[in-house]
């Protein structure tokens, strides 16, 4: 998943456009959940997931 490998290589840039985008819509975020790269960053990165979560619920609000 692009968002774990910019998380691993600290590009932060990159890391905050992936973050965006699949925060933008429930539907996004519906689909990378579903994925095996969600798993990946579950285990890998799960400060990033924090960061993906809170995004995602801030659009709602």
């Amino acid at each position: 998943m692009t968002l774990a490998l910019a998380e691993q290589h600290k590009c932060s840039l990159l890391k905050a456009k992936c973050v965006d985008f699949i925060a933008r819509s429930p539907e996004t975020l519906d689909a990378v959940l579903a994925t095996e790269g969600y798993n990946h960053l579950v285990a890998s990165c799960p400060l990033v997931l924090t960061e993906l979560l809170r995004a995602a619920h801030g659009r709602r609000n």
